[in-house]
């Protein structure tokens, strides 16, 4: 089996590991691969596993769950370099006697795996010129080059200095034939959203996990994203070496709602009174109410930017160059009563009542993007509820609920558009303290595994993320105890947890 093959090459070639871990360490490999074998094959060039029709896929057995685990337990012990799946092996062939990259159990591999673990987060710029993603060799000459522990000059790596999430066995994938994007094949992102695609992270996730899917997503000269990275208000990820240096078109208009690039004038805007004074820009019609025509967060021309107005037809004429387009430009429709309803001109809509407004707006510029490039695949990102401090609200739940299932059966009804749904755990910490009532780096890792869900359920991509169903979906997704969790496909599906660099599952902080 392949990936017990390569196990043991990893693990023999690895200097201090004996033969008995060598073949202990491939004989876990194969017994995962063959339990896998009953609802999968695993490829012998990736480690993808591809349905095999007429069997039923299930949750691993107890064998499997154990001996990923331990796989993941002998990676660790080799100092955390080696993923448990796919590994590359060390070459000590050539090592210079002048120089040592320290083993386990030398006084100096312990401070050199919590500067990489731990000290590069806490305190990253007492780390002058690394990133989370630097290299085992990288942070142990950064101890050397300061006389720190003992530490030795390491030997030079043949590893990148950003390792990429690209890398063999990095993700436990899934793979089918028939699909409109082939595996390996190019996707062309665009976003389009308020605050929650420049104050968060999600769009950028989604980017790092197609890349580590093996897509490439290439830089398009869309020319009206006004951001290609999260702002600086976005919070600090313990994955974001991951996306760090991805480039991600989005338009993100702050404070905006979804009526704000439906149009592509302000002509049918009618002055009126409103509160005691001339209202500015006036209001529109849409969907039977006013709605004022102040792009801004409650509708306040205080808060008025730079750009009055992102015209529609722009916007259509943009998208011909992109696969995928992901909208979550009407998180704010249903918030207005925060203004006190000053932009519907006063009349206090119930939030769910505002669905027909989002409706109308979302049928616009879906539509508009569809005549442009009718080969487009369109999302569409559901409402996350109402926060409760860092916290879901729960009392939000059910209308939210609500509201969301009346915009996914409208925007469902347009060939090509899908409805991004998800849940967030109850009672752990996933909205943000910085930005209120926006989703944390967990939140938003949610947000990007259910697009990417469902982009291979609906056939669009050839290869996805192998991610547990049912009611084993629902229990991973709420696991807090990471070390407990016994495969990638349960880690992958986690909220509060995550694959680091190695490969292994370890916690995931709300923000780095």
């Amino acid at each position: 089996l392949g990936s017990g093959r390569r196990a043991f090459l990893a693990a023999s070639s690895g200097g201090p590991w004996s033969a008995m871990a060598s073949w202990a360490l491939a004989g876990l490999a194969c017994l995962l691969c063959l339990d896998m074998r009953a609802s999968c094959a695993i490829e012998e060039t990736e480690d993808v596993c591809t349905p095999v029709a007429g069997r039923a896929r299930g949750p691993p057995s107890r064998a499997a769950a154990a001996g990923e685990q331990l796989l993941l337990q002998l990676g660790a012990s080799s100092g955390g370099r080696r993923a448990a799946f796919g590994a590359a092996s060390d070459d000590h062939s050539a090592e210079a006697e002048a120089c040592l990259t320290v083993p386990s159990g030398h006084p100096c591999f312990a401070h050199v795996m919590w500067a990489k673990k731990t000290g590069i987060t806490l305190q990253r710029d007492v780390y002058q010129g690394l990133t989370p993603a630097s290299t085992f060799e990288e942070f142990q000459a950064w101890l050397h080059s300061h006389g720190l522990h003992s530490c030795p000059a390491p030997c030079a790596s043949t590893a990148p200095s950003s390792p990429p999430p690209t890398r063999r066995g990095y993700y436990l994938q899934v793979q089918q034939d028939g699909a409109r994007i082939p595996a390996h094949g190019q996707v062309r992102l665009y976003t389009i959203g308020t605050s929650n695609v420049v104050w968060e992270t999600w769009p950028d996730q989604v980017h790092a996990m197609l890349v580590g899917l093996g897509y490439t997503v290439p830089k398009v000269n869309f020319t009206q994203p006004n951001y290609w990275s999260p702002s600086k208000r976005a919070p600090s990820c313990d994955n974001t070496w991951q996306f760090e240096h991805l480039e991600t078109p989005r338009i993100g208009m702050v404070g905006w709602s979804s009526w704000g690039f439906a149009y592509d004038t302000q002509e049918d805007c009618a002055p009126a009174q409103f509160e005691g004074t001339f209202g500015q820009r006036g209001f529109r019609q849409i969907a039977g109410h006013s709605v004022s025509c102040v792009n801004a967060w409650q509708c306040e021309a205080v808060w008025m930017g730079s750009t009055e107005i992102v015209r529609l037809s722009d916007v259509a004429a943009d998208t011909r160059g992109a696969d995928i387009v992901m909208i979550s430009n009407w998180m704010n429709d249903s918030k207005m009563h925060f203004g006190l309803y000053r932009c519907f001109k006063g009349e206090q809509l119930d939030p769910i009542e505002t669905a027909d407004l989002t409706i109308d707006s979302l049928r616009r510029l879906i539509r508009a993007i569809r005549s442009s490039n009718p080969a487009v695949v369109i999302l569409v990102v559901a409402r996350y509820p109402d926060p409760a401090g860092t916290r879901v609200g729960e009392s939000s739940l059910d209308w939210v609920g609500e509201l969301n299932a009346r915009v996914r059966a409208a925007v469902e009804s347009e060939r090509d558009t899908f409805f991004v749904d998800y849940t967030f755990p109850n009672g752990e910490d996933m909205f943000q303290l910085r930005n209120a009532g926006h989703p944390n780096c967990r939140g938003d890792r949610v947000i990007a595994t259910n697009a990417l869900r469902l982009l291979y359920a609906n056939r669009i991509l050839a290869r996805g993320l192998a991610l547990p169903t049912g009611s084993q979906a629902d229990e991973c997704l709420g696991m807090t105890s990471c070390e407990a969790i016994m495969t990638k496909m349960c880690c992958q599906r986690a909220a509060m947890c995550h694959l680091d660099e190695t490969g292994s599952c370890v916690p995931y902080r709300p923000e780095a």
